[in-house]
């Protein structure tokens, strides 16, 4: 049996199941996105996003429908398209993310780091069984992790920064920080740290 039609079956069963198994929870609200800001050297800033990114997709679609409604149509796309998709959706929330520093210019992000879309995909397909196979129980959804980096204009070193971002990232919990960093040599004693 050809792969496209195994996945016709797959996704007409899990939608039968989903329709006449009642009210399902979804994971779509359980979880938190979380942003870490790293500052080194003074003007160098690390970002790291932590994203439930289908639930990202879901809340940017066009086409209002129900999670379910979402999880169904998305999981059993072709690959194609839903690269598209992901690709589309990707830029709208890489061109929100804004850092700008105490003197209100713009930080420049750069080297970002995407998930594939395989991979969110991945996560919409791991969803929709959990929602099949654990009906009415708590569903975990990965959060997945986006990178940036972004080094101030000027050489002075940058004291703090605000964090714009999509709304469809909100509530955020944001982390910041300067690491102190020491380094152990062979033969020297233990290193005190203190937090």
């Amino acid at each position: 049996m050809k792969k496209s039609n195994l996945k016709t079956i797959f996704c007409a069963t899990l939608t039968a199941i989903l329709l006449t198994a009642g009210p399902v929870c979804f994971a779509h609200e359980a979880e938190v996105n979380k942003a870490t800001l790293v500052l080194r050297e003074g003007n160098h800033l690390s970002l790291s996003l932590f994203m439930r990114l289908d639930d990202s997709m879901y809340r940017m679609s066009l086409k209002k429908t129900t999670y379910q409604e979402f999880l169904l149509a998305h999981a059993s796309m072709p690959a194609q398209e839903f690269a598209r998709r992901w690709l589309q959706v990707q830029e709208q929330l890489q061109n929100a993310v804004v850092i700008r520093d105490k003197q209100n210019q713009i930080l420049k992000l750069r080297n970002w780091v995407w998930p594939t879309p395989d991979k969110v995909q991945a996560v919409i397909q791991e969803n929709l069984m959990q929602a099949t196979v654990a009906s009415g129980s708590h569903q975990h959804t990965p959060l997945l992790e986006i990178r940036a980096e972004a080094s101030a204009v000027a050489a002075a070193a940058v004291s703090s920064v605000t964090l714009q971002v999509h709304p469809v990232w909100q509530p955020l919990l944001v982390v910041s920080y300067r690491p102190v960093q020491t380094v152990l040599d062979i033969g020297e004693p233990p290193v005190s740290i203190r937090f």
